[in-house]
């Protein structure tokens, strides 16, 4: 088993630490978390960039959302089949 030692704001640390345990894990076990994560997805798995609002920070407003799921609880009763996406957006 390899050892990592890493420099953090203590602040930083203990803010980590309260969440992880209310979430049930440790540090240890949430960076080795992190880690496979790099892994699987072959980098860093969120996005680093200089613009306040990066593509992962874009959030739906719940009313978008709210709409959303009602016009897809709509087609399921009304049992409306689409052959593509452009079929889909054809009829909107």
């Amino acid at each position: 088993m390899a050892h990592l030692h890493v420099r953090t704001n203590d602040n930083t640390k203990k803010k980590a630490m309260e969440i992880l345990e209310s979430l049930g894990l440790d540090l240890s076990t949430a960076i080795n978390l992190y880690l496979e994560k790099i892994i699987i997805s072959e980098g860093i798995p969120f996005s680093i960039c200089r613009h306040p609002i990066c593509s992962d920070q874009i959030k739906v407003p719940d009313h978008i959302m709210e709409q959303w799921a009602k016009e897809e609880e709509e087609a399921l009763k009304e049992g409306k089949i689409y052959n593509s996406a452009d079929d889909l957006f054809d009829s909107k």
